[in-house]
């Protein structure tokens, strides 16, 4: 409500129901602030951050190697355990392995990333001296890096492990394929080619008195 001057107290209508809770008094409220993302802080650099944290490769590595010698000491306990043991260590085992082959993806990536960076500096190297020797400029797309890091990905790989990449990649097309199909993992005796209805469907279509039947079928008292 409007007031009679600026000093009277502000008269609240009774039509409206007045909450219980008020702003007494402003209180400023606590921000939190993370020092890792504020500006002191400076930018964040991928290059400084691999050297600053590179030795976490050889201490993967060295995991590695302690996680396949406990494997090889748990088979082995595994192997000469009584019937009473035999599931707990076998769970240990599994737990091994699981944790073996992770770590081995692990430097795998990290092997991976570090060799298709070494191919793209190459190649912004090669480009910028290229420019300085008079070459027009050149943006190249994400499809363009892909490409490049497949072919150096395969020119760096044996003979052999080429056709093991390549019948993997074909495997697993097929397999796609072969999923995307209509009938994936039904019962081919029930699409050889017949559209008619099963017997099950006839039989169940003349009980309902959708067709013939040899036998006929009794009519029911209609009491009135």
């Amino acid at each position: 409500e409007k007031r009679a001057n600026k000093h009277a107290p502000m008269e609240m209508s009774s039509k409206r129901p007045v909450s219980r809770k008020r702003m007494v008094v402003d209180v400023a409220s606590t921000k939190f602030r993370d020092p890792r993302f504020g500006g002191a802080a400076g930018d964040f650099s991928s290059d400084h951050f691999r050297k600053d944290y590179g030795f976490l490769s050889d201490l993967r590595t060295e995991e590695l190697d302690a996680i396949k010698r406990d494997l090889s000491r748990a088979k082995r306990l595994l192997a000469n355990s009584p019937a009473h043991l035999r599931d707990e260590r076998g769970i240990e085992v599994e737990k091994l392995e699981r944790t073996m082959k992770r770590t081995e993806s692990t430097i795998e990536r990290s092997k991976r990333e570090a060799f298709e960076r070494d191919v793209v500096l190459t190649m912004k190297r090669d480009e910028r001296q290229k420019r300085s020797e008079g070459k027009k400029e050149w943006h190249w797309k994400k499809s363009d890096e892909k490409q490049l890091k497949l072919k150096a990905r395969f020119e760096s790989m044996s003979g052999k492990e080429v056709k093991k990449r390549i019948a993997k990649k074909q495997k697993k097309v097929a397999q796609k394929d072969k999923k995307s199909r209509p009938f994936f993992g039904a019962d081919p005796k029930r699409h050889n080619g017949h559209t008619g209805p099963s017997g099950g469907a006839k039989r169940r279509y003349h009980e309902e008195g959708g067709g013939t039947s040899s036998t006929p079928r009794k009519r029911q008292r209609v009491e009135g």
